[in-house]
This record gives structure tokens, sequence and C-alpha cells, in this order.
């Protein structure tokens, strides 16, 4: 059984609400240009509020050709909320790596060391939407770009990257690397302070599925039950979900198809995550009803499977869960 799991792209994935704040925040309200600069901002987020990225996109793209904003701050800050734009909502990977090039060509020299971190967000951004679209290669690169430039100016946001960047290894097959920067992660978390579990959680929880892909069951189970240990503490239904389905994936490999199902419902009726992530979910709990003689159950959940890979533009993993709804005579 093949199943793929991200569990840390979306809380390190520069957000379009961050990518567009990263401009409002450094501009100081002083003159016509950065009046209308905020303008634009307040004006996007309508668009978007209004589930129109495609009427954002026009204001977005219409600014950057106004001699107004020609500054490398306002062109940086244009071409990075485009290229959020393109990932979050449109789903447009080759649209977020055109507009994250065209933000990284832009001279950071003069910038603030805060907005020099957001260039880290947009280049995490666009290496996330890769790795959820199935470049996994091109995603690592992109990560460990990523991981470089946030040592020199932000340690904490490095560390999330390695996260991301052993989850994308492992992706990609490389379990040797995968286990180096998860562990690398893990040990990381543990020197952090107690009040901040979030990172611990998700630390095991990705080793956990990592031994899963490597078939290594009984590595797996320990630390899934301490990142589900410590989520329960956190509370964070969001965390929870994920490592609920990493549970149900070990224990459906082990065979112990009841508690699966217990734990792939348990993971659905929490927050939806991204596209991916919720089509990873509904692939377990379909595997698991199959395993459990429930063929119709099964193909109802192979079919949202299929449609929120097709969202993700995964074309690999949706081919392939279409092939195992043929295989069910779905």
């Amino acid at each position: 059984m093949k199943k793929t799991l991200i569990t840390i792209v979306a809380t390190v994935v520069a957000t379009v609400a961050v990518l567009a704040l990263m401009a409002y925040t450094y501009f100081h309200i002083e003159n016509q240009a950065e009046q209308r600069f905020a303008e634009l901002h307040r004006n996007v987020f309508t668009k978007l509020d209004a589930q129109d990225p495609v009427a954002a996109e026009q204001l977005l793209l219409a600014a950057v050709a106004d001699e107004a904003f020609s500054a490398p701050e306002y062109q940086f800050g244009l071409n990075g909320m485009l290229a959020g734009l393109n990932s979050e909502y449109k789903k447009d990977a080759a649209a977020a790596e055109r507009y994250t090039m065209a933000a990284l060509a832009v001279d950071a020299s003069s910038f603030p060391p805060l907005l020099k971190s957001n260039r880290v967000h947009v280049i995490v951004e666009l290496a996330a939407t890769l790795d959820s679209s199935g470049r996994y290669g091109e995603a690592i690169t992109y990560f460990h770009e990523a991981a470089s430039l946030a040592r020199e100016i932000n340690p904490a946001l490095e560390s999330q990257i390695i996260m991301s960047l052993g989850i994308a290894y492992v992706h990609d097959g490389d379990f040797d690397r995968g286990e180096y920067y998860l562990e690398e992660t893990r040990k990381r978390a543990e020197a952090q302070s107690p009040a901040d579990p979030y990172m611990k959680a998700l630390a095991y929880n990705n080793l956990a599925w990592m031994y899963l892909r490597g078939k290594q069951y009984g590595k797996a189970l320990p630390p899934a039950q301490e990142g589900l240990r410590i989520a329960e503490v956190l509370g964070d239904k969001g965390v929870l979900s994920t490592i609920n389905d990493t549970q149900a994936q070990i224990l459906l490999a082990m065979k112990r198809f009841d508690e699966a199902l217990s734990f792939s419902e348990k993971s659905l009726s929490g927050p939806a995550g991204s596209d991916y992530v919720s089509a990873v979910q509904y692939r377990t709990h379909a595997t698991i009803l199959a395993s459990l003689d429930r063929k119709a159950d099964s193909c109802k959940s192979l079919a949202k499977a299929q449609e929120f890979y097709a969202k993700a533009r995964n074309e690999k993993e949706r081919s392939a869960t279409q092939q195992e709804a043929a295989a069910l005579a779905c």
C-alpha cells in the first residue's frame, strides 16, 4: 500500500494573507503611492473574500504595470502576492513559480530584515505547492534554498522548513535523508520550551509517518502515540486530525482494521486541511473500508480522494487512486 501525507507544509507555508500583508507592514502611509497600495491591498482581499481570485489577480497585474509601483519593495510585494494567490487559491504551480521568480529577481539589498524574511516565505510557498503536486525533486531544491536563507535571519523558521524538507525527501523515496531531517526537527523541538508543544507533536508524527512509509510498522507506532499524547494536551484539532490519520494508516498496515477505522473517522471529523491532506485522509478511509469488505462505502471515499487530488493538481496520486477504484469495480 502506497500512501502519502503532508503534515507540516500547511503550517509553514506563507499564506496569501501573509504575502499581501508583508508590503503593507513595511510601508508607512505617507505619500500617494503608499495610500494607493494600501487601497489595493484592501480591494484584493475584498475580491478574495468574495471568492473571486481572478478579479483579485487582475487588480494585482494592473498594479505590477503601474509606474507608481515601480519601486523594488512594491514589485516584490505584488509578485509575492501573485505567487501566493496562484498557489493558495488557484492551485496553479506553474504560475506560482513564475511569479515567485519575478519576486526573487527584485533587488533586496536595501530591504529591512523582516522583509527579507518574507522572501523566504515566497520560496516556501512555491516549494510546498510543488511538493503537494508531486514535483518532489524541485520542491527539495527550493526547500534547501529557503532553509539556507532562513538560517541567516530566522532560525525558528529554518526549523520548520527543515521539517518540510524531510517530508519532501520521503515523498521522493529518499528515506535516509528524510530520516536525517525529520530527526533533526525532533531534536530541535525537544530543545525548545515545553510551553510550545506544537512542533513536538508534529515532529513525532512525521517520524511515525516516515517509518510507516518505510514499512517499519513496529518503529512507527511509538512516535505516533507520543505525538497523539502531546496533541491531545495541546488541544489543536488540526494537529489531532493529522495524527489520527497517521495512526489509522499504521494500524491498517498492521491489519488492526477496526481500530484503524476509528482513528480514520476521527481524522475526517476534524477540520479540513489542504486539498492534498484531505485526499490522503479519504484514501486511508477507503482502504480501511475495503479491508472490512464495505465496498460501496470504500468507493465513496475513493471518489472523494480523487476529487481532492484533482484540486491539488497531483495527477500521479489521482491516477493511482483511480486505479484502486477500478480494482474495486466502483
